[in-house]
């Protein structure tokens, strides 16, 4: 858990900015059920993983989200 605000915050503030439709974000949450990613989702994030993550999933996520086009 963060201390001040939470990643769906964290990803609403972002897209609020005038260059923060050009930033990558994926979120990544203990507790991310359907909701939570739907949710994530909606307020802009690139991808949403679930922890544990596979060191080598995560990388291709990465790697996904940089290649995309901007938009």
């Amino acid at each position: 858990m963060m201390p001040y605000a939470n990643g769906f915050e964290i990803v609403s503030r972002v897209r609020n900015l005038p260059e923060g439709k050009q930033i990558p974000v994926i979120l990544l949450s203990n507790a991310g059920n359907e909701d939570m990613v739907k949710e994530g989702l909606q307020l802009g994030a690139n991808d949403f993983l679930k922890k544990p993550v596979l060191p080598a999933e995560l990388l291709m996520r990465i790697r996904r989200v940089l290649t995309r086009e901007p938009g």
